[in-house]
């Protein structure tokens, strides 16, 4: 909670799609963030933090002052290999290989940007820079997403756990309604510090015991939460530390006929207004 009232956020980079990307893996990401930021430690960033030593790149036969515009782009590596490769692996890659690997990297991560939204302009310029086709406009189909009833003698639970960070100070609510849309109860509570899905659990436990106190047995559980509803399909949960909630769950769950959906969270509204 300090480190948030503290830092001081700037704002986004124009680039940061492309950069902290899913496609990544979070060290390369890390490393490209580093180098922009001038922050990769090479021997001429630990010269200037005072350490007196004698700097010669690895990857030039004149073995040049390692800089980071010499590592990264007036070196032999440039056109002979990588860094990393030349100087734990003795690996050579030529410019034609590294070419291909960048252009595979930018193609993939064009695709899954321009999946969520489309790509920004200067975005579409570095296509063109290295001469790849400008991907065509995603085409996602509208959805009506709202609450239905639940069958005729059902009662339907939307249960939800919200965490202010994760992990963080946590908390859960949830609504029970009937066949009719009338209102049968509700439920809030407050779980302390914890986890989004360990939040989203707990709501379901709570919500399960809920309907036991009102002596409903035919309950359809829905929650936006994709990876409690996950688990219930699969009985299973992947996580060590919930097994204790998960085990007191499906103890709570015997001699009930629930059927647990997932559910968008347009539709999930009051669920989560209780759980915040």
């Amino acid at each position: 909670m300090a480190w948030e009232i503290i830092q001081n956020k700037g704002d986004l980079l124009p680039w940061h799609d492309w950069l902290w990307n899913g496609t990544l893996s979070k060290r390369v990401s890390l490393c490209i963030w580093k180098a922009w930021f001038n922050g990769l430690s090479v021997d001429g960033r630990v010269q200037k933090k005072g350490v007196s030593l004698a700097s010669a790149c690895d990857c030039c036969s004149q073995k040049n002052q390692e800089t980071i515009d010499h590592v990264l782009s007036l070196s032999q590596l440039a056109e002979e290999r990588r860094r990393c490769k030349a100087r734990m692996e003795g690996v050579k890659d030529s410019i034609e290989q590294v070419s291909r690997t960048v252009r595979f990297w930018i193609k993939a991560l064009t695709d899954r940007i321009n999946y969520s939204r489309p790509l920004s302009q200067q975005g579409l310029l570095l296509l063109d820079e290295f001469r790849l086709d400008r991907p065509a406009m995603s085409t996602r189909k509208e959805k009506l997403v709202n609450w239905l009833k639940p069958p005729r003698g059902w009662i339907k639970l939307n249960c939800e756990g919200s965490c202010r960070g994760n992990p963080r100070s946590s908390g859960g609510g949830g609504i029970i309604r009937d066949d009719r849309g009338n209102f049968k109860g509700a439920f809030v509570c407050h779980f302390g510090f914890g986890t989004s899905n360990g939040a989203s659990l707990k709501a379901f436990l709570g919500g399960v015991k809920l309907c036991k106190r009102l002596r409903y047995a035919d309950i359809i559980i829905e929650s936006d939460s994709k990876v409690v509803v996950e688990w219930f399909r699969s009985r299973r949960c992947s996580l060590w530390y919930l097994w204790d909630f998960w085990d007191e769950l499906i103890s709570e769950m015997e001699g009930l006929n629930i059927t647990v959906i997932h559910q968008f969270r347009e539709a999930n509204q009051a669920a989560n207004f209780l759980a915040k």
